[in-house]
């Protein structure tokens, strides 16, 4: 979802806060925002990723 709406391919560690934040959007309020920073880029992570996903 942040990838398609915001143009960016964010790492794992922000990854987890973007989940958590779409996760919670619903339950707040209209007029509450939700600020997630995201270091860095998913190409780092790439490796990771693929080993895990059984991807070699």
């Amino acid at each position: 979802m942040v990838t398609k709406f915001e143009k960016i391919n964010p790492s794992l560690e922000p990854s987890h806060a973007f989940a958590e934040a779409i996760k919670i959007a619903p339950k707040l309020s209209k007029d509450t925002i939700i600020v997630v920073n995201s270091c860095g880029d998913a190409k780092k992570d790439r490796d990771i990723l693929r080993e895990r996903l059984g991807k070699h």
